[in-house]
């Protein structure tokens, strides 16, 4: 029995409202939360079951979207002793801390990848995050500052983005020294904001 990654979902959904994500449209926008303890359990299970598990991404939405509840999960697993490694994704820079650094470290925590979309003031205010760039490049040297791998999540295309200001996005992940990072293009998803964007300002250009 080989199974090297163990995926697990601690909740579902996601109350933000970015410009170019349909997951609100998929995962709704209320947040679904499971039980911890059972989500805990779940994951020893499939230790004793696969043995070989080394390595346990956390797949939600928003993972840290209550950060005292993602702190009691990371105490529950570290007490639990697994000696797997935790990796995370999809991870919102006014949504950690420096508690829950030090907590995901001592869970067996690898790496943190930090949704930036873009590093471009004007191409990331359009997002509609609700933080700022600013918090973003703290959060990193926290990341940093910990030892984990920084990893940084950009989308290319956004509305009034251009190739210019793309450089801005690899300028922001050189800058704050991330060691990986996504490059997405950018989907007009029906139903989402960056989709009426496109219908009233997008054009098809012609390949030369």
């Amino acid at each position: 029995k080989f199974l090297s990654d163990y995926q697990i979902q601690l909740s579902r959904g996601c109350p933000f409202d970015c410009t170019f994500c349909n997951v609100k449209l998929v995962a709704g926008r209320k947040v679904r939360l499971r039980d911890l303890s059972l989500c805990v359990r779940q994951i020893i299970e499939a230790k004793k079951e696969y043995p070989n598990i080394r390595t346990i991404p956390i797949t939600d939405d928003v993972p840290t979207i209550n950060k005292k509840r993602f702190k009691e999960f990371l105490i529950m697993l570290r007490d639990a002793d697994l000696r797997c490694e935790l990796v995370v994704d999809n991870v919102r820079a006014d949504l950690i801390d420096e508690e829950l650094i030090k907590l995901y470290v001592s869970a067996g925590g690898q790496n943190i990848c930090l949704g930036v979309e873009s590093g471009h003031p004007e191409v990331f205010q359009l997002t509609h995050k609700g933080e700022s760039l600013e918090k973003i490049a703290e959060a990193a040297k926290l990341i940093r500052k910990h030892g984990l791998t920084l990893g940084m999540c950009f989308v290319i295309g956004l509305p009034e983005d251009n190739l210019e200001r793309h450089m801005a996005s690899m300028q922001f992940a050189k800058t704050h020294k991330a060691d990986y990072a996504f490059w997405n293009m950018c989907v007009p998803w029906p139903g989402t904001d960056v989709r009426a964007w496109y219908e009233k300002n997008g054009h098809v250009g012609e390949l030369r």
